[in-house]
């Protein structure tokens, strides 16, 4: 998609826009005044059968454990879709070298994908953004960054 002419032009300075969040994520390469979609990738949600519920473990009188019996793991879930992430950014990285690299995640996402990213891409982030922006236009989340207080 064609980039506005009130945002940078990235002339011949191509720069990655990388938005995420827990499960989803999408990257953009910004070049010559385009915006293109390189990236659209969904961490498949895990189904489980009907053995779900909840359940309580008491001893004289006490609860000692309740809980879901298949909760999900929230924190290894993330793990894995930053592992995964992280791996075809740094092969969009080697196709198209970016000259800077926008980063837009939640909080607990942004540390997660820094440690998973390669130092290259690392040492070019110039700019983040703490927020969950997946289901924003990528030309919004785009003037988020290059707007003068950015």
């Amino acid at each position: 998609m064609q980039i506005p002419q009130e945002y940078p032009q990235f002339t011949d300075e191509p720069t990655l826009l990388v938005i995420t969040g827990a499960e989803a994520g999408q990257c953009y390469l910004a070049l010559n005044g385009l915006l293109t979609e390189v990236l659209n990738y969904e961490e498949p949600t895990p189904s489980f059968s009907d053995t779900e519920g909840f359940f309580e473990t008491r001893s004289h009188g006490q609860v000692l454990r309740a809980g879901a019996v298949r909760e999900p793991r929230d924190q290894e879930d993330h793990e894995r879709f930053a592992r995964t992430f992280a791996q075809k950014v740094a092969a969009i990285e080697h196709e198209v070298p970016p000259t800077a690299v926008f980063l837009a995640a939640p909080d607990y996402m942004v540390t997660l994908l820094k440690q998973e990213l390669p130092d290259s891409v690392v040492a070019l982030l110039t700019r983040e953004e703490r927020a969950n922006l997946t289901h924003e236009h990528p030309l919004s989340v785009l003037g988020r960054f290059t707007s003068p207080q950015a």
